[in-house]
């Protein structure tokens, strides 16, 4: 278990959010508090006894991830969304794909802050069975889904205990206001989530610029051997014209 207090004191205080379970210095690991992460903090270790590891800078971690249909496919979604916004500190990105173990999956996504899924008709089920796993061991990990398969009929998706938000529609405005103000999600554009029982729409987000993309290479941080004998997806878009 992660313990922290501050530097100077022996029972961390409340100053920013997300909870963990904090214990006074020294003791058994009986929890007496709640504490607050924040930016700069002293952690230990406890075992049967509190061992130091020393002063750490946090940071939050956050998953892009999908379950490809197989393992030739390619997601290009979350490459894109992590090229956007790979100078965010704590921003990872995996693939996995619908065959593989959901308990193995929802195992590597338990250490995450906020697991973000691209959703589609061939994962959405087992999707969120391993959303529904992360929440058995992990309860404070937040689950963020986006992609078609719940931008438009989303009210049986928002509503059950496993999914905490849904971006709708284009993610990438969405996506980096998102992260860029978490855990302070009310204005972020085209999200679903929950409130005291509500569930709350925001309104959408303005069209992504595409000029964004000029040059832009969503598999600049895969390995060679890696895109081998694999699908990678480009995508184009082309106003109407008159031949004549």
């Amino acid at each position: 278990m992660l313990v922290i207090i501050w530097q100077n004191e022996h029972v961390a205080q409340s100053v920013e959010h997300n909870t963990f379970n904090v214990g006074v210095l020294g003791s058994s690991p009986s929890w007496i508090t709640k504490a607050i992460r924040n930016d700069s903090l002293f952690y230990f270790i406890s075992c049967q006894s509190l061992i130091i590891a020393g002063s750490k800078q946090f940071k939050m971690r956050i998953l892009l991830t999908t379950l490809n249909a197989k393992y030739i496919h390619i997601n290009l979604a979350i490459r894109l969304l992590y090229q956007l916004n790979k100078h965010k500190d704590g921003l990872e990105w995996k693939e996995f794909t619908i065959k593989e173990p959901q308990e193995g999956i929802a195992d590597f996504c338990k250490d995450f802050e906020v697991v973000a899924f691209s959703c589609y008709i061939w994962n959405i089920s087992q999707t969120l069975e391993v959303a529904r796993l992360i929440k058995q061991i992990s309860p404070n990990t937040k689950i963020l889904l986006g992609g078609p398969e719940v931008s438009y009929e989303y009210a049986e998706i928002i509503s059950r205990d496993e999914v905490d938000y849904i971006i709708l529609g284009e993610g990438e405005t969405p996506f980096t206001e998102f992260i860029n103000s978490y855990p302070n999600i009310e204005k972020v554009p085209s999200l679903v989530y929950k409130s005291q029982e509500q569930v709350i729409e925001n309104p959408m987000a303005q069209m992504f610029d595409l000029t964004q993309y000029t040059h832009f290479n969503p598999y600049v941080d895969d390995k060679p051997e890696d895109l081998f004998n694999r699908v990678c997806y480009v995508e184009t878009s082309e106003a109407y014209r008159d031949w004549e």
